[in-house]
């Protein structure tokens, strides 16, 4: 009964303040119903003003495309910039006329009377329009419609092909000087003269080549001219005084042929009427273009009368004269026919765009009109919605107060429980009243700390279990490569049995003779060797990013490129760089070894390298799987190897060309592997070229009882040393001999 009478007094309590709070927020509801009321039909008369001047705007927009796709049109005269013209324009009237249908309610008569003239102006724009496109098409948008075509056809059909025919006053005038030549030729019989016509026939025959005559006039002209030099080599070994009538022949019979295809000045008028064409067509069809054409038409109709030629051929040229005359008239007729409306469409415009600025002018002044006013109504309403919103602020505040006042102590507490919780503290306690006194609140906290309680129970259970966990997992790492076993707990690889073809570098080393070692060891002392060496590999492995594979005994396995890969020539660098580091680090080991641990066999390591596409994954059964890889390049890996000099570093061509740039190698035998059809070439690894300079020592002497020649490439260090030793003793008896007897033979050099 206790509880009951708990709840219902604070749920008593709590819908007491709600009800005064919903009774506040309809108060304010109300107030801002009204408010928004107004500025809602002011909004909406203020849209539509708006609407009307954008649609306004827009028509503006419209016509002012049209106009520059007039003026682009009137530039280029194309089919293309006449249709958007009309598009524009069409799009222009029917937003007005739909504006004029939404708004026809809403405006008033003047407002009407106002907008009319600019439906009209557009209308009449529009009809100016239409007409001179239709003019346009009749006389052609390009030179291959309408009278434009026509014109076309009079001046190359009917002018410009009968060049072929009369294009001769050129050679007519060649002609003159070789009769005059030929008199002086008759007079003084001087082959002075001879030599003299005979440059102007080669003359003659370049101009009549370059006037492309027609082929049947060609030929006739070509065997004539041909004839008439014959004639005129064989008049000039004859005596003088010879009879000279039959060259006067063929010379009158040349002259024949040009006076009948001879029309003076053809060519020069044919491109002079041409020349007025375009300059009328270019440049503003300006009248002094078009008195050009009309006085070379006149000029080459008088050339056509004056001249030689057939009867019937004057008559088809004058007809074609003719024909183009009447064309370019038609033309100039139908510009001035456009030129006019052009002028009446620009003085539309020049009253369009001002009536549509006028228009959109006072849509403007009505849309601010009506926000003036509606400011004016807000400005009073907010007055209203504010002192009934302060007094009904005043009232929520006291009514929230009050139930601050009964809810915060306890709201603080569970507040500061769940934060402690919420830090990792689950060591609280909280003091609540008896059960039967407890309401909403006091129960909630009640049951916080319950959870408090039960969370610090269950976290201590996790935090056992993590631990042994993490000490698990510390020793599975031991069994994994460091790469595998991070790929595996981050969840970037299922442990799946799994494969993928990936190109890699192998890596492959074994220590030279250990089977004899083991033989010359004591177990303890081989483990503990053999143990430092492949901890100081796999170091060094690790340093240079290797996934170790497997140790195999006394070798060892690593490769690079998965389960991450810096790119297949930096994954090849990283790898044979360890190799060399390994092979320097075991040279310090062996001198621990045997100067400081007393180890008097040291051993060697051989190292095969090699770069090629492998199967890299997962491989075994559900229970029990490994990573590793699989294929030949293992197998090759392994073969290099085996075939290296102890202490040396043995490579494949495939490694070579990645890293060859940066580590100095020497060409070795090549070798046959199993499974490789091909012989395998090799390469042994010096060095970085960094420090190249050390194997690049070569001397050659030869001579009368001595020949040396030392190449430190091909050498190691043993070899090296071993070297330096003998010279120096060679160098030290020879020095003896000088001293003691020239007649002692030189030491033999073993």
């Amino acid at each position: 009964m206790g509880l009951k009478n708990g709840l219902n007094l604070f749920v008593g309590q709590l819908i007491g303040v709600v009800a005064l709070l919903v009774i506040i927020f309809l108060g304010v509801v109300a107030s801002f119903y009204y408010t928004n009321t107004q500025m809602l039909t002011n909004f909406g008369a203020v849209m539509e003003e708006e609407s009307e001047r954008n649609t306004l705007m827009r028509v503006q927009m419209l016509v002012n495309l049209a106009r520059q796709a007039e003026k682009s049109f009137q530039a280029k005269q194309n089919q293309e910039d006449a249709n958007q013209m009309i598009l524009h324009l069409d799009i222009a009237l029917k937003e007005f006329v739909e504006m004029n249908q939404k708004s026809g309610v809403s405006h008033t008569a003047g407002e009407k009377e106002k907008l009319a003239p600019v439906k009209g102006l557009i209308e009449k724009y529009l009809i100016s329009v239409k007409k001179s496109l239709t003019l346009w098409q009749a006389r052609g948008f390009t030179r291959n419609e309408g009278v434009s075509l026509t014109l076309r056809k009079a001046a190359y059909d009917g002018l410009r092909s009968s060049l072929a025919f009369y294009n001769t006053s050129g050679l007519q005038a060649l002609l003159d000087r070789m009769r005059w030549q030929e008199y002086e030729f008759y007079l003084y019989w001087s082959p002075r003269f001879v030599s003299n016509i005979r440059s102007l026939i080669v003359d003659f025959r370049n101009l009549q080549e370059e006037s492309q005559l027609d082929a049947t006039l060609n030929s006739e002209l070509s065997d004539t001219i041909n004839s008439y030099e014959t004639e005129l080599i064989r008049l000039s070994h004859m005596s003088k005084g010879s009879s000279h009538k039959v060259l006067e022949r063929q010379a009158k019979k040349i002259g024949k042929i040009l006076a009948d295809h001879s029309i003076r000045d053809f060519n020069y008028l044919l491109r002079t009427l041409l020349y007025y064409e375009m300059e009328y067509r270019e440049l503003g069809r300006q009248q002094k273009h078009i008195n050009g054409v009309s006085s070379t038409l006149s000029l080459l109709n008088g050339r056509i009368d004056a001249s030689e030629i057939n009867p019937e051929e004057k008559k088809r040229l004058k007809t074609a004269v003719l024909s183009y005359r009447k064309a370019f008239v038609k033309l100039t007729q139908l510009d001035s026919e456009i030129a006019v409306l052009m002028d009446e469409a620009n003085h539309i415009m020049g009253q369009l765009t001002p009536a549509i600025q006028q228009a959109v002018d006072e849509e403007s002044k009505v849309m601010e009109q009506i926000r003036e006013r509606s400011q004016a109504s807000s400005r009073l309403h907010n007055i209203i919605n504010l002192v009934v919103i302060g007094c009904m602020v005043i009232m929520a505040v006291i009514l929230v107060a009050w139930m601050v006042s009964r809810l915060g102590g306890k709201v603080s507490l569970i507040g500061s429980v769940l934060a402690q919780i919420a830090k990792g503290n689950f060591d609280v306690s909280i003091s609540s009243p008896p059960k039967s006194q407890r309401d909403e609140l006091d129960q909630i906290a009640y049951d916080v700390g319950v959870v408090a309680t039960s969370l610090q129970e269950t976290m201590g259970q996790l935090h056992s279990r993590n631990t042994e966990l993490e000490a698990i997992s510390k020793k599975l790492a031991k069994y994994l490569s460091p790469q595998v076993y991070a790929s595996i707990f981050s969840g970037r690889q299922e442990v799946l049995i799994q494969s993928q073809r990936k190109k890699l570098t192998i890596f492959f080393s074994d220590i030279v003779g250990f089977t004899s070692t083991t033989d010359s060891m004591e177990s303890e002392e081989l483990t503990t060797l053999l143990n430092a060496y492949l901890n100081e590999m796999s170091k060094i492995a690790l340093d240079y990013g290797g996934t170790i594979d497997k140790f195999i005994g006394d070798a060892i396995m690593i490769f690079f490129g998965d389960p991450e890969s810096s790119g297949d020539k930096a994954d090849a660098m990283a790898c044979v760089s360890m190799a060399i580091t390994m092979r320097d680090r075991l040279r310090t080991l062996r001198k621990i070894w045997r100067d400081e641990q007393g180890f008097s066999r040291p051993f060697s390591i051989r190292i095969g390298i090699t770069t090629g596409y492998c199967t890299v994954g997962n491989f075994g059964s559900d229970e029990r799987m490994d990573y590793t890889i699989i294929g030949g390049n293992v197998n090759l890996a392994s073969r290099l190897e085996h075939k290296a000099d102890p202490d040396s570093i043995l490579i494949s061509h495939e490694t070579y060309a990645l890293v060859k740039d940066k580590i100095v190698c020497t060409p070795q035998e090549e070798i046959q592997v199993k499974g490789i059809s091909h012989p395998v070439s090799t390469y042994r690894v010096e060095g970085f070229v960094d420090s190249a300079s050390e194997f690049k020592l070569q001397l050659e002497l030869t001579g009368e009882g001595f020949a040396v020649k030392v190449d430190s490439t091909r050498l190691d260090t043993q070899k090296r040393a071993k070297l330096a030793s003998k010279l120096e003793d060679v160098a030290y008896k020879l020095r003896q001999q000088v001293i003691t007897s020239g007649d002692t033979k030189n030491p033999k050099v073993d």
